[in-house]
């Protein structure tokens, strides 16, 4: 799992807040998608691998780690008011694609990977854009 380059997360950096989580989330999908993604998945719910659980804690954290670093950079560029959760905001969005993905057995397209995100952006403290009058 450490080695596999389907496993590494990247803190996406489009410029933007939007971009950057429908960047992330893409990658979070097409790991569930893969055959690798779907063998970690079920082999992490199992519980049945010490070796295993640790890896993929291991992996939740250094991704948690990543999307932080997303939204930090967002806050920096006046797109957030204040500190944002990495957990609090894509907890919830990657367990919608678990769910579509590995439970539904659907495909995450890139138009629901969007409608997910703007979901997402709806809830977090964000700037108001400059009115033009």
């Amino acid at each position: 799992m450490r080695e596999s380059r389907q496993t590494r997360f990247t803190a996406p950096d489009t410029g933007s807040l939007r971009g950057d989580i429908v960047a992330a989330l893409t990658e979070v999908a097409e790991l569930l998608s893969a055959p690798v993604g779907r063998y970690l998945a079920a082999a992490a719910i199992s519980g049945e691998n010490p070796e295993i659980d640790s890896l993929t804690r291991e992996f939740a954290a250094d991704r948690t780690g990543r999307e932080q670093i997303l939204l930090d950079r967002a806050r920096d560029r006046g797109e957030l008011t204040e500190q944002v959760d990495a957990r609090s905001v894509f907890d919830p969005a990657i367990g919608a694609l678990w769910l579509r993905i590995l439970l539904l057995r659907e495909e995450a397209t890139s138009g629901a990977i969007a409608a997910l995100t703007d979901r997402i952006i709806l809830g977090l403290p964000r700037t108001e854009p400059a009115r033009r009058d």
